[in-house]
């Protein structure tokens, strides 16, 4: 959030750290303790999106995702959800009337990256090659099984975002491959 807060200009964003999560966060939201956070798509539908309709609050933008290629894309769960909400780039754009680029823009492309495979699944680098095509095919037919797919979304309110082993490889790549002035960002943001 604060990558997000540094690439859009926002001068000295007071970050509040130490709620034990989304409902204690929302909650603080409703005390106006905080006035900004961000949530998963899921977090907005269920329990943000209500208050959006009353008109109590409003959504900046979706952070989105990183594609295998390092690119950042819009997350389909929000058009799922019916919500047109403008992804990080677009509201920079329209900001600024320039494309996001930059020290700025590749330290938040790193933080999506990392929003980009929350839950990862990963093995030793010196893992034989036969096991890791096993998982992998696993992981595949677990995306194609109409059992977990109809659990998932009946858990989660929508179907579950899958990135495929060399994808996400190739995604992991590109967040160790961010340049050293944009990790510096990084670090800066991060310090206490």
């Amino acid at each position: 959030m604060l990558a997000a807060m540094n690439l859009l200009g926002v001068k000295s964003p007071n970050y509040v750290t130490g709620y034990g999560g989304a409902g204690p966060i929302r909650l603080a939201f409703e005390r106006a303790e905080i006035n900004f956070t961000q949530e998963t798509a899921v977090g907005i539908s269920r329990s943000v999106l209500p208050w959006v309709r009353e008109g109590w609050t409003t959504m900046l933008y979706q952070v989105g995702f990183l594609d295998g290629k390092g690119n950042v894309v819009k997350d389909p769960v929000w058009k799922d959800l019916g919500i047109d909400t403008p992804s990080l780039a677009e509201v920079f754009r329209a900001i600024t009337g320039k494309e996001p680029s930059g020290p700025a823009w590749d330290a938040e492309k790193a933080v999506i990256g990392g929003y980009s495979l929350t839950r990862l699944l990963a093995v030793a680098p010196k893992t034989p090659t036969a096991l890791v095509t096993e998982l992998r095919q696993a992981f595949n037919a677990m995306g194609k099984d109409q059992t977990f797919l109809a659990e998932w979304t009946k858990s989660q309110g929508t179907l579950p975002r899958l990135v495929p082993g060399e994808e996400a490889g190739n995604i992991a790549a590109s967040i160790l491959k961010v340049p050293k002035e944009s990790a510096n960002i990084l670090k800066k943001l991060s310090a206490p």
